[in-house]
């Protein structure tokens, strides 16, 4: 395992993985391994087999561990290297280990991969793998053994369940060295062939080698092992106690999707000065809930600094609404009298005046609860002042040395060519914006002024500087000093640092600068780390030119995840109407589809203190201005709430984009509840606490806000209940459980007797499509959550421009989960519900009422009934045969369609029967209690009911071959071996939770896209 990267000071380093094969030297073909070795699967010791091995054939005997081990072992591991590399580069040797004692006695041999990115390198440039072109037939060879290898991962666990579990360092092993290779050859095919220059004559450079990951995800085979599993409760604690926040754990898997990856982040420990123990034991998985107060603080307890610098809030207001488009900073100097002062000054924002570096300034970027945030007063310790001085003269002088990097660069002026770090500071006077002190503090016109110019006051500084307690615990001059120790955890602290998670500062990062910048905000945002201060593009390259083996691929898939702090991808022109609007590319890149996916992913894990916050700080972002004549109102729209604000934000991102992504109507986070807008979220921000945001367009076609709702084409179905007996749908029919095979009552039936099960709410419809058809879909039913409500200790938070506090709230809201036919669908890669997850109520009507009541329909979202979808209710049919004539419906519940397995399709083709069948049965006793009200009577009887209930069950199993067969299969699925009673028990639990569901039927399917008006 040597071969993947480690942090410096891991939670734990490389595992030891012993040697289990004695196939070392095989010799033979990588693909026909299996032809030569197959034996040892099959059985060689004198063991009983198992009842499911036996008929299903799979062998003879029962397999040992170690048979197993020695088979993949010698395959995937020592196999396939040699098969890679080939004899000329293969050394066996290499690949162990051998460990000995005082006595030279060997004691122990071990797998090991530390040459394998030497070895990689030279098949690279020496072997083979130099020549290789896509599609030829070594590619192809290539492929064919890697294919082999990703299908080896789920046959053994297909013949051996468990085994993977059991022997996971082995198996983790096997699936890295495989995505190893397999990044190895895409990495090649992808740059090309390495012709000899010397040998044609030509002076060519060095091929610039972009690393990149293969094809095959070996990580979905070994994700779900405890060791490298986040969400695991062992390495999920172990994470905690080292300093990581869940939040930043669900951020990086959702991010991540490498063995690599994982491997590198679960051993990362974040660096802090804090000693005191975990502080994120009781933070969620969707954001950081620790409160810190926003209290401004010295930089040490025993500080002797001259104490409090205050600004009066009139003097920056005058500044805000000066004529022109000025802003106040301050600076630090020496007065005639040689004391030190500080000078509150205007500097205009006006491209003309820019060009005067009396007018250049610094802003500083940070998270309030980190020391310099105030919320009551525009005043902080002169000692953070002179700190932040300090440091924004360093960051002064990198933004002055990437430009002339840049001035001397004789390419094409595209990338800076080296390395940009300070370390020290060269004592000049210079201008700093900080929003503690620079934003009026009180809420109201000041305030407004100030917010109103947030834009433009990170768009237009020479630098924008960001600090943050976690980098500033991490020693920069180690790293610039020793790179060849690899420089992933300088990546890597800026990933989990507070900075990270807010909504202002990812603003104030993608802004930086970019009205100054030439190459974007990379050379612009500026971040201060212990011992100096590099650029955004600084640490880029600093990535790009670590150890070019273990933390090459890894450092480019980690540059991806800054992208977010790119400006290119926000190029959003202002309300008012910019020259900008004009410019095809421009106009081209803001109406892409990508954009709308790359917004999503990057409001994903960020919040606010304020919600209120949320429109100012998007608008802001896409650059919405705050008001056609930039007046000094802050929300955008009239802002009168935070509801009517988002629908105001959508408004507006239509006007500048021309449409809406049609797919967030299928988005399971809370809804607005405003006429015309309830297909609209409330919230885009950390939505990982609620659901899953979509923001695809869906197809060619994207949707427009109408006068009644969103309007876009859709396919879609009518739904309507079944049959003639529908008063027999939409009730449970056991009222007691069936027993299993001890005699006890089944735990599912004893808690719905708990619950009141006629109330209890529809969490799954079950639909025939087409009608008549042999296909049957479970439609999963989201509950959208209610919003949180901020909390008590935020509900007197004024905004400030930048984040105040760390969020705190008492639990997450998830979505309902699926019923039992269906079960629990578990995403890869997100983390599963748990037992602490409530469900929120909601006032929504029952999804059975909906569709009894005849007005019910679903939209698809895909081509097929397959994924996500959308349960509405009919308001007005507009029955006309043209085509733009739009079907309004009202947002009811956001759906997933499964498709059911073929035997429970079978079985819910039969349910109408029983049904009819059962209601006879019913109706024939209450005729022998004498009628009236004997049908009620017969229903209290829960004896007599599960008795009818079974009894008809026998008698259609008993009739029907191909029903009792389906039954028996789906019996198997949970017991070893099945009855013909256990098939009567399985039929009766189907109709039961299939007539509770809802035995719902499409009545009508619009096969082609219609319009849909959805409120």
């Amino acid at each position: 395992m040597e071969h993947l990267a480690i942090p410096r000071n891991p939670i734990q380093g490389h595992p030891t993985i012993p040697l289990a094969t004695k196939l070392l030297d095989d010799g033979g073909p990588f693909l026909s391994f299996d032809e030569r070795h197959g034996s040892l699967l099959t059985g060689n010791h004198p063991n009983v087999p198992t009842q499911a091995d036996a008929l299903a054939g799979r062998f003879t005997a029962s397999v040992s561990s170690q048979d197993i081990l020695n088979y993949h072992q010698g395959w995937l591991f020592f196999s396939l290297i040699r098969e890679f590399l080939g004899d000329e580069l293969y050394d066996i040797t290499s690949y162990v280990e051998v460990t000995k004692d005082e006595n030279d006695e060997i004691t122990d041999i071990s797998l090991s991969t530390r040459t394998l990115r030497h070895d990689l390198a030279k098949w690279r440039t020496d072997g083979k793998l130099a020549l290789i072109r896509r599609g030829d037939d070594y590619h192809k060879h290539l492929e064919q053994c890697l294919d082999m290898a990703n299908s080896a991962f789920d046959r053994v666990e297909g013949l051996f369940p468990g085994f993977t579990l059991v022997e996971a360092e082995q198996m983790l092993c096997l699936a890295a060295l495989c995505e190893t290779l397999d990044s190895a050859v895409a990495t090649a095919v992808d740059n090309g062939p390495i012709y000899d220059a010397a040998s044609l004559g030509l002076p060519l450079p060095p091929p610039k080698v972009r690393p990149i990951y293969g094809r095959h995800s070996f990580l979905s085979k070994v994700s779900s092992l405890p060791l490298i599993n986040p969400f695991s409760p062992p390495l999920r604690s172990s994470l905690v106690a080292a300093g990581w926040c869940p939040a930043d754990i669900s951020r990086f898997v959702d991010n991540f999707n490498t063995i690599a990856s994982f491997y590198y982040f679960t051993r990362f420990r974040p660096p802090t000065d804090d000693p005191s123990p975990p502080l994120h034991t009781d933070c969620p998985h969707h954001s950081c809930t620790l409160y810190v107060p926003s209290t401004a603080r010295h930089m040490s307890p025993d500080c002797q600094c001259p104490g409090m610098i205050d600004f009066d809030e009139p003097s920056l207001i005058d500044i805000y609404a000066s004529e022109g488009n000025n802003i106040p900073c301050f600076t630090i100097g020496r007065l005639e009298d040689d004391s030190i002062g500080v000078a509150l000054s205007s500097i205009s924002l006006d491209p003309a005046d820019q060009l005067n570096p009396e007018n250049h300034y610094v802003a500083l970027s940070h998270v309030w609860s980190e020391g310099m945030g105030n919320p009551h007063a525009n005043s902080l310790p002169f000692c953070q002042l002179s700190y932040v001085q300090y440091w924004a003269m360093q960051a002064m002088q990198v933004v002055e040395s990437a430009e002339k990097d840049l001035a001397s660069d004789d390419g094409d002026g595209n990338e800076p060519t080296k390395l940009v770090i300070e370390r020290a500071s060269k004592v000049r006077s210079i201008n700093i914006w900080l929003d503690t002190m620079c934003c009026p503090s009180t809420p109201g016109y000041g305030k407004n002024l100030c917010l109103a110019k947030m834009r433009d006051i990170y768009a237009h500084a020479c630098a924008v500087l960001v600090r943050s307690t976690t980098l500033e615990s991490l020693d920069i001059a180690e790293y610039l000093n020793h790179p060849e120790r690899g420089v992933m955890d300088v990546a890597a602290t800026l990933y989990v640092s507070p900075w990270m998670r807010r909504m202002w500062t990812l603003q104030e990062g993608v802004l930086a600068g970019r009205h100054k910048s030439k190459r974007g905000a990379g050379d612009r945002l500026v971040l201060g780390y212990d011992g100096g201060v590099m650029s955004l593009m600084s640490l880029v390259n600093l990535l790009k030119e670590g150890r070019s083996g273990e933390e090459a691929a890894l450092a480019f898939d980690t540059l991806g995840k800054f992208s977010q702090l790119g400006s290119s991808m926000w190029s959003l022109s202002d309300w008012s109407g910019s020259s900008r609007r004009g410019d095809a590319d421009e106009e081209e890149e803001r109406m892409s589809p990508s954009f709308f996916f790359f917004l999503w992913h990057a409001l994903k894990f960020r919040s606010v203190s304020v919600l209120s916050d949320e429109v100012i700080c998007l608008a802001t972002l896409l650059g919405l201005s705050i008001g056609k004549t930039h007046d000094a109102v802050p929300l955008i729209g009239n802002g009168q709430t935070v509801e009517e604000g988002m629908c105001e934000l959508w408004r507006r991102i239509e006007a500048q984009t021309g449409m809406v992504p049609k797919g967030i109507v299928f988005s399971t986070i809370p809804r607005v509840e405003v006429d015309g807008f309830r297909w609209a979220p409330r919230t885009l921000i950390q939505h990982a606490k609620y659901g899953e945001l979509d923001l695809s367009i869906v197809g060619f076609r994207a949707g427009r806000i109408g006068k009644r709702g969103l309007e876009a084409r859709f396919k879609g179905a009518r739904l309507a209940v079944m049959g003639e007996n529908k008063g027999w749908y939409g009730r449970y029919l056991l009222r007691k459980g069936l027993k299993d095979e001890d005699g006890d009552e089944d735990e599912r039936e004893i808690k719905r007797d708990k619950e009141d099960r006629e109330t209890e709410r529809t969490k799954a419809l079950f639909v025939q499509m087409p009608p008549g058809g042999d296909l049957w879909y479970a439609v999963r039913i989201h509950q959208i959550p209610e919003m949180d409500e901020e909390p008590a200790w935020a509900k007197n938070a004024t905004t400030t421009g930048t984040e105040e506090i760390g969020e705190k709230d008492d639990g997450e809201v998830k979505a309902d989960t699926v019923v039992e036919l269906v079960g629990e669908l578990h995403t890869p890669g997100k983390e599963p519900k748990t037992e602490q997850q409530p469900e929120t109520p909601t006032a929504r009507p029952d999804p059975y009422e909906l569709v009894k009541a005849g007005n019910a329909a679903l939209i698809f979202k895909g081509e097929d009934s397959i994924g996500q979808g959308l349960l509405v209710t009919i308001t007005e049919d507009v029955t006309s045969e043209d085509s733009d004539s739009p079907i309004y419906v009202r947002t009811e519940y956001p759906v997933t369609f499964v498709g059911l397995t073929a035997s429970t399709c079978h079985i819910a083709s039969q349910m109408e029967t029983y049904l009819a069948r059962f209601h006879a049965a019913v109706n024939a006793e209450a005729d022998k209690r004498g009628g009236g009200d004997g049908v009620e009577v017969v229903w209290k009887d829960d004896g007599l009911i599960l008795q009818l209930l079974r009894q008809t069950a026998r008698d259609m199993v008993a009739e029907s071959d191909e029903l009792k067969t389906a039954l028996l299969l789906l019996a198997l699925t949970k017991k070893s071996s099945a009855t013909d009673e256990m098939a009567v028990d399985t039929f009766v639990r189907h109709v039961d939770i299939l007539a509770r569901a809802g035995g719902i039927g499409s009545t009508e399917i619009e096969d082609d896209e219609v319009l849909w008006c959805i409120d």
